[in-house]
Protein backbone atom coordinates (compact mmCIF):
# COMPACT_ATOMS: atom_id res chain seq x y z
CA UNK A 1 0.00 0.00 0.00
CA UNK A 2 1.43 3.36 -1.01
CA UNK A 3 1.74 6.18 1.47
CA UNK A 4 -0.79 8.94 1.02
CA UNK A 5 0.45 12.32 -0.22
CA UNK A 6 -2.31 14.29 1.46
CA UNK A 7 -1.14 17.30 3.37
CA UNK A 8 -2.52 19.90 5.79
CA UNK A 9 -1.33 23.39 6.64
CA UNK A 10 -1.42 24.38 10.33
CA UNK A 11 -1.52 28.14 10.93
CA UNK A 12 -0.50 30.17 13.94
CA UNK A 13 -3.16 30.18 16.66
CA UNK A 14 -4.93 33.46 17.43
CA UNK A 15 -8.24 34.09 19.18
CA UNK A 16 -11.84 33.18 18.48
CA UNK A 17 -13.19 30.26 20.58
CA UNK A 18 -14.83 31.73 23.68
CA UNK A 19 -13.21 30.60 26.92
CA UNK A 20 -15.55 30.92 29.89
CA UNK A 21 -14.25 33.09 32.74
CA UNK A 22 -13.44 31.33 35.98
CA UNK A 23 -11.77 32.23 39.27
CA UNK A 24 -9.15 29.59 38.50
CA UNK A 25 -6.86 29.00 35.51
CA UNK A 26 -7.98 26.37 33.01
CA UNK A 27 -6.05 24.13 30.67
CA UNK A 28 -7.31 23.25 27.18
CA UNK A 29 -6.27 20.71 24.63
CA UNK A 30 -7.49 20.21 21.11
CA UNK A 31 -6.97 17.93 18.15
CA UNK A 32 -7.46 17.56 14.43
CA UNK A 33 -8.54 14.22 12.99
CA UNK A 34 -8.00 12.62 9.59
CA UNK A 35 -10.98 10.33 9.09
CA UNK A 36 -11.02 6.93 7.40
CA UNK A 37 -13.64 7.85 4.82
CA UNK A 38 -17.08 9.32 4.49
CA UNK A 39 -18.70 7.47 7.38
CA UNK A 40 -19.08 10.80 9.21
CA UNK A 41 -20.25 13.24 6.50
CA UNK A 42 -21.23 15.88 9.03
CA UNK A 43 -17.60 16.65 9.86
CA UNK A 44 -15.13 18.57 7.73
CA UNK A 45 -11.79 17.08 6.68
CA UNK A 46 -9.92 18.13 9.76
CA UNK A 47 -12.08 18.38 12.86
CA UNK A 48 -11.39 20.60 15.86
CA UNK A 49 -12.48 19.48 19.32
CA UNK A 50 -11.84 21.63 22.35
CA UNK A 51 -12.32 20.08 25.77
CA UNK A 52 -12.29 21.96 29.05
CA UNK A 53 -10.68 20.13 31.96
CA UNK A 54 -11.78 21.41 35.39
CA UNK A 55 -9.90 19.03 37.62
CA UNK A 56 -6.15 19.61 37.86
CA UNK A 57 -5.42 16.04 38.88
CA UNK A 58 -7.14 14.76 35.73
CA UNK A 59 -5.33 17.17 33.45
CA UNK A 60 -1.91 16.12 34.66
CA UNK A 61 -2.80 12.43 34.29
CA UNK A 62 -4.08 13.05 30.78
CA UNK A 63 -1.06 15.03 29.66
CA UNK A 64 1.31 12.43 31.06
CA UNK A 65 -0.43 9.80 28.96
CA UNK A 66 -0.34 11.90 25.81
CA UNK A 67 3.33 12.62 26.33
CA UNK A 68 3.66 16.40 26.17
CA UNK A 69 2.03 19.51 27.59
CA UNK A 70 2.40 23.27 27.69
CA UNK A 71 2.53 25.50 30.71
CA UNK A 72 2.77 29.07 29.55
CA UNK A 73 5.72 28.93 27.12
CA UNK A 74 7.44 25.95 28.73
CA UNK A 75 7.11 22.54 27.06
CA UNK A 76 7.76 19.26 28.86
CA UNK A 77 8.95 16.87 26.17
CA UNK A 78 7.65 13.31 25.93
CA UNK A 79 10.00 10.53 27.00
CA UNK A 80 8.59 8.18 24.32
CA UNK A 81 8.54 9.24 20.66
CA UNK A 82 7.26 6.90 17.93
CA UNK A 83 8.82 7.85 14.58
CA UNK A 84 6.90 5.17 12.70
CA UNK A 85 8.63 3.20 10.00
CA UNK A 86 12.43 2.93 10.00
CA UNK A 87 13.74 5.55 7.60
CA UNK A 88 15.99 8.56 7.19
CA UNK A 89 14.41 10.84 9.80
CA UNK A 90 16.98 13.58 9.31
CA UNK A 91 18.12 15.59 12.33
CA UNK A 92 16.47 14.90 15.68
CA UNK A 93 16.80 17.56 18.37
CA UNK A 94 16.55 15.80 21.71
CA UNK A 95 15.17 17.44 24.82
CA UNK A 96 16.82 16.31 28.03
CA UNK A 97 15.06 18.81 30.31
CA UNK A 98 12.52 16.24 31.48
CA UNK A 99 12.90 13.85 34.41
CA UNK A 100 14.77 10.56 34.30
CA UNK A 101 12.44 7.68 33.44
CA UNK A 102 12.72 3.92 33.66
CA UNK A 103 10.98 1.11 31.75
CA UNK A 104 11.49 -2.35 33.31
CA UNK A 105 10.27 -3.96 30.08
CA UNK A 106 12.92 -2.31 27.89
CA UNK A 107 15.08 -5.41 27.44
CA UNK A 108 18.65 -5.07 28.69
CA UNK A 109 17.94 -1.38 29.40
CA UNK A 110 15.36 -2.29 32.04
CA UNK A 111 17.60 -1.47 35.06
CA UNK A 112 18.67 1.94 33.73
CA UNK A 113 17.17 5.42 33.50
CA UNK A 114 16.98 7.60 30.41
CA UNK A 115 15.56 10.89 29.12
CA UNK A 116 13.98 9.97 25.78
CA UNK A 117 13.54 6.88 23.59
CA UNK A 118 12.87 7.15 19.84
CA UNK A 119 11.12 4.14 18.28
CA UNK A 120 11.25 2.89 14.68
CA UNK A 121 9.74 -0.23 13.11
CA UNK A 122 10.25 -2.28 9.98
CA UNK A 123 9.28 -5.53 8.27
CA UNK A 124 11.88 -7.91 6.83
CA UNK A 125 10.58 -9.96 3.91
CA UNK A 126 13.92 -11.75 3.65
CA UNK A 127 16.78 -12.75 5.93
CA UNK A 128 19.54 -10.15 5.52
CA UNK A 129 21.90 -7.85 7.41
CA UNK A 130 20.21 -4.69 8.69
CA UNK A 131 22.21 -1.47 9.03
CA UNK A 132 21.44 2.10 10.11
CA UNK A 133 23.67 4.90 11.42
CA UNK A 134 22.96 7.32 14.28
CA UNK A 135 25.30 10.32 14.10
CA UNK A 136 25.71 13.15 16.62
CA UNK A 137 25.44 16.59 14.98
CA UNK A 138 25.45 18.82 18.08
CA UNK A 139 28.86 20.20 19.02
CA UNK A 140 28.48 20.22 22.80
CA UNK A 141 29.05 17.28 25.10
CA UNK A 142 29.07 13.68 23.80
CA UNK A 143 25.57 12.29 23.42
CA UNK A 144 26.45 8.63 24.18
CA UNK A 145 23.53 7.24 22.18
CA UNK A 146 22.39 3.73 23.08
CA UNK A 147 20.09 1.56 20.97
CA UNK A 148 18.21 -1.73 21.13
CA UNK A 149 16.72 -3.94 18.41
CA UNK A 150 13.70 -6.17 19.18
CA UNK A 151 12.18 -9.03 17.18
CA UNK A 152 8.38 -8.63 17.33
CA UNK A 153 7.69 -11.95 15.61
CA UNK A 154 5.51 -12.57 12.57
CA UNK A 155 2.32 -10.84 13.74
CA UNK A 156 1.92 -7.08 13.46
CA UNK A 157 1.07 -5.53 16.86
CA UNK A 158 -2.21 -3.64 17.00
CA UNK A 159 -0.53 -0.32 17.75
CA UNK A 160 2.85 1.36 17.33
CA UNK A 161 1.96 4.43 19.36
CA UNK A 162 3.51 5.42 22.67
CA UNK A 163 3.65 4.09 25.29
CA UNK A 164 5.30 1.03 23.73
CA UNK A 165 5.56 -2.26 25.63
CA UNK A 166 8.62 -4.23 24.50
CA UNK A 167 8.50 -6.74 27.35
CA UNK A 168 7.13 -9.55 25.14
CA UNK A 169 9.57 -9.07 22.27
CA UNK A 170 12.86 -10.87 21.78
CA UNK A 171 16.00 -8.74 22.16
CA UNK A 172 18.31 -8.99 19.12
CA UNK A 173 20.86 -6.21 19.78
CA UNK A 174 21.76 -4.54 23.07
CA UNK A 175 23.76 -1.42 22.22
CA UNK A 176 24.48 -0.34 25.79
CA UNK A 177 28.10 0.68 25.34
CA UNK A 178 28.64 4.46 25.66
CA UNK A 179 30.73 5.56 22.67
CA UNK A 180 30.79 9.32 23.18
CA UNK A 181 30.23 11.22 19.93
CA UNK A 182 31.12 8.48 17.43
CA UNK A 183 28.57 6.92 15.09
CA UNK A 184 26.56 4.00 16.43
CA UNK A 185 23.81 1.76 15.10
CA UNK A 186 23.08 -1.73 13.79
CA UNK A 187 26.04 -2.88 11.70
CA UNK A 188 28.58 -0.60 13.43
CA UNK A 189 31.12 -1.30 16.19
CA UNK A 190 30.42 -5.03 16.15
CA UNK A 191 26.66 -4.60 16.78
CA UNK A 192 25.71 -6.69 13.75
CA UNK A 193 22.20 -7.93 13.17
CA UNK A 194 20.59 -10.28 10.63
CA UNK A 195 16.81 -10.40 10.24
CA UNK A 196 14.61 -13.47 10.05
CA UNK A 197 12.38 -13.63 6.96
CA UNK A 198 8.80 -12.57 7.60
CA UNK A 199 9.49 -10.92 10.97
CA UNK A 200 8.70 -7.45 12.24
CA UNK A 201 11.30 -5.47 14.20
CA UNK A 202 11.43 -2.50 16.55
CA UNK A 203 14.42 -0.22 17.17
CA UNK A 204 14.75 1.91 20.30
CA UNK A 205 17.25 4.79 20.14
CA UNK A 206 17.91 6.00 23.67
CA UNK A 207 19.11 9.39 24.90
CA UNK A 208 20.15 9.12 28.54
CA UNK A 209 22.65 11.95 28.95
CA UNK A 210 21.24 15.12 30.51
CA UNK A 211 24.29 17.38 30.63
CA UNK A 212 23.67 19.15 27.31
CA UNK A 213 20.17 20.57 26.62
CA UNK A 214 20.86 20.92 22.87
CA UNK A 215 21.72 17.37 21.85
CA UNK A 216 21.02 16.66 18.17
CA UNK A 217 21.61 13.59 16.03
CA UNK A 218 20.67 12.17 12.65
CA UNK A 219 18.94 8.88 11.92
CA UNK A 220 20.34 7.65 8.63
CA UNK A 221 18.80 5.65 5.79
CA UNK A 222 18.26 2.03 6.87
CA UNK A 223 19.39 -0.80 4.62
CA UNK A 224 18.47 -4.46 4.44
CA UNK A 225 21.09 -6.55 2.67
CA UNK A 226 22.79 -3.38 1.41
CA UNK A 227 19.59 -2.05 -0.20
CA UNK A 228 17.65 0.95 1.10
CA UNK A 229 14.46 -0.12 2.85
CA UNK A 230 11.57 0.13 0.40
CA UNK A 231 7.94 1.22 0.83
CA UNK A 232 6.92 -2.43 1.40
CA UNK A 233 8.69 -2.31 4.75
CA UNK A 234 6.92 0.83 5.86
CA UNK A 235 3.27 0.67 4.92
CA UNK A 236 2.17 -1.05 8.13
CA UNK A 237 3.69 1.46 10.50
CA UNK A 238 2.18 4.97 10.39
CA UNK A 239 1.45 6.12 13.95
CA UNK A 240 -2.22 6.90 14.58
CA UNK A 241 -1.46 9.40 17.40
CA UNK A 242 0.98 12.26 16.82
CA UNK A 243 1.59 14.74 19.69
CA UNK A 244 2.78 18.01 18.12
CA UNK A 245 3.28 19.77 21.45
CA UNK A 246 2.36 23.39 22.12
CA UNK A 247 -0.17 25.02 19.78
CA UNK A 248 1.74 26.75 16.99
CA UNK A 249 2.13 27.15 13.23
CA UNK A 250 3.41 23.70 12.24
CA UNK A 251 3.44 24.48 8.53
CA UNK A 252 2.65 21.60 6.18
CA UNK A 253 1.82 18.20 7.68
CA UNK A 254 2.07 15.18 5.37
CA UNK A 255 -0.58 12.75 6.52
CA UNK A 256 -0.20 8.98 6.20
CA UNK A 257 -3.53 7.21 5.78
CA UNK A 258 -2.15 3.78 4.85
CA UNK A 259 -2.63 2.38 8.35
CA UNK A 260 -5.66 0.61 9.78
CA UNK A 261 -8.79 2.36 11.00
CA UNK A 262 -8.63 3.08 14.72
CA UNK A 263 -11.21 4.16 17.29
CA UNK A 264 -10.87 5.85 20.69
CA UNK A 265 -13.82 5.49 23.04
CA UNK A 266 -12.56 8.48 25.05
CA UNK A 267 -12.34 10.88 22.10
CA UNK A 268 -15.33 13.03 22.96
CA UNK A 269 -17.95 13.36 20.22
CA UNK A 270 -15.66 11.46 17.83
CA UNK A 271 -15.78 8.29 19.97
CA UNK A 272 -18.30 6.41 17.75
CA UNK A 273 -16.22 6.91 14.59
CA UNK A 274 -13.08 5.42 13.03
CA UNK A 275 -10.12 7.51 11.91
CA UNK A 276 -6.58 7.11 10.54
CA UNK A 277 -4.51 9.68 12.43
CA UNK A 278 -4.99 12.31 15.11
CA UNK A 279 -2.62 15.26 15.61
CA UNK A 280 -2.61 16.72 19.12
CA UNK A 281 -1.76 20.28 20.20
CA UNK A 282 -1.99 21.82 23.65
CA UNK A 283 -2.23 25.31 25.09
CA UNK A 284 -2.71 27.12 28.39
CA UNK A 285 -5.17 30.01 28.77
CA UNK A 286 -4.29 32.45 31.58
CA UNK A 287 -7.20 34.73 30.59
CA UNK A 288 -10.69 34.47 29.11
CA UNK A 289 -10.46 35.14 25.36
CA UNK A 290 -11.46 33.92 21.90
CA UNK A 291 -9.24 31.34 20.18
CA UNK A 292 -8.78 30.58 16.46
CA UNK A 293 -6.59 28.36 14.31
CA UNK A 294 -7.06 27.33 10.66
CA UNK A 295 -6.45 23.89 9.13
CA UNK A 296 -6.17 24.05 5.34
CA UNK A 297 -5.84 21.13 2.91
CA UNK A 298 -2.63 21.74 0.99
CA UNK A 299 -2.56 18.66 -1.24
CA UNK A 300 -4.32 18.95 -4.61
CA UNK A 301 -5.69 15.39 -4.82
CA UNK A 302 -8.83 14.01 -3.26
CA UNK A 303 -10.38 16.13 -0.55
CA UNK A 304 -10.18 14.98 3.05
CA UNK A 305 -13.34 13.43 4.44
Amino acid sequence: MQKSTRAINFTSPSTEIRIRPSPEFHFFYFLSVITAGSQFPGLTAVSLIDILIRNMKKIYSLLFILGSFCFGKAIAQPSCISLGCAGNHGTITANTSGPDVNDPGLGCYGPYKYKQVYWQFFYAATSAAFTQTYHQTSTGGPINLNFLVFDMGTKVPSSFDCPIDASRWGLEVCGLYDRGSIDVGPGLNGDNFTTAAGHFYAIAIIVWEGTDPSYAFTIGTPQLGGVDIAADNCSAFPPSCIPLGCAANFGTINANTSGPDVKDAGLGCYAPYNYKQVYWQFFYAPVSADFTQTYHQYSSGDRFE
